[in-house]
């Protein structure tokens, strides 16, 4: 698996980001960490609106991959991701990313296919990629940790995906609203 990382949206290397499509151009844009108990609804559907848009301009065929309609369907979720050649996992809460990636089974389907993947891309910023690391109990700071937006599920999840050893705090001395903390 190849990664594009960002603090904030594309970043500042997007000539980078064009250089890792890979062969197929098929991308998920994930935007479940938008979920959050008290988002603006109209704002997050323009975020995806904007995401889509710029990865179709950068060479992708991009839609939408709404974790929520694999909700204990991880078997079709599985033949969605086999599909694809990467994903873009979008910011904002971490803690809810977490949460729709374990109740749809995309956590196991990481685990167990996609960081296997020579020919996949991960991509994303913010809470799309704090999920990479081993926990995330320093996102607290940032994210509330107790934010249940689905029915279903009332547990903190502190354990990251675990691809890397090391801890990201993507807008650490920036000018991102979440710096100071």
């Amino acid at each position: 698996m190849k990664c594009y990382l960002s603090s904030y949206k594309f970043g500042n290397e997007i000539e980078t980001l064009k250089t890792l499509i890979p062969n197929n151009r098929e991308i998920g844009v994930i935007k479940n960490a938008r979920d959050f108990v008290g988002r603006d609804p109209k704002r997050a559907k323009n975020h995806l609106k904007d995401e889509i848009e710029t990865l179709n301009k950068l060479g992708f065929k991009a839609e939408e991959l709404n974790l929520q309609n694999y909700f204990g369907k991880k078997d079709k979720l599985q033949t969605k991701i086999t599909s694809l050649g990467a994903v873009w996992v979008s910011g904002g809460n971490t803690f809810v990313l977490r949460q729709a990636m374990f109740l749809s089974g995309f956590d196991k389907i990481f685990e167990e296919d996609i960081i296997y993947r020579i020919d996949f891309l991960w991509a994303g910023y913010s809470a799309g990629i704090c999920i990479l690391s081993p926990d995330l109990k320093a996102i607290d700071v940032v994210d509330n940790p107790q934010n249940f937006p689905y029915e279903n599920h009332k547990e903190i999840i502190w354990a990251g995906l675990n691809f890397f050893d090391y801890y990201f705090m993507p807008h650490y001395d920036s000018d991102h609203i979440e710096s100071e903390d």
